[in-house]
């Protein structure tokens, strides 16, 4: 799911873009997942549209997979009842390591 054609503009743009109204997100928590605490929105989003919810580039699982694919990240998705990693982690940020909601610990 990453994106092949080059970006003429820069990730502080972007991310600048993003957080005119997603401001909270990085300010409040701790732990801050990769591609957001670098300003790389687009990784995972496509502000122009999307068959997905959240305006997504693919379905969660896959998504989460193709950066996170070491061999305990593939057993726990393949052991977790829902299959579906937002479930109990937050993709964004969050006060626990691994992103796990607070419900989850």
């Amino acid at each position: 799911f990453r994106r092949s054609r080059q970006r003429a503009y820069s990730t502080s743009a972007e991310a600048d873009t993003c957080k005119s109204c997603h401001r909270k997100l990085a300010m409040i928590y701790p732990f801050v997942h990769g591609p957001l605490a670098a300003g790389k929105c687009l990784v995972c989003h496509d502000p122009h549209g999307s068959r997905w919810p959240s305006l997504t580039i693919g379905d969660a699982q896959s998504m989460c997979t193709s950066c996170h694919d070491q061999p305990g990240s593939l057993a726990h998705v393949e052991k977790a009842r829902s299959r579906v990693c937002h479930l109990c982690h937050n993709p964004h940020a969050s006060m626990n390591r691994k992103f796990l909601y607070d419900i989850v610990k």
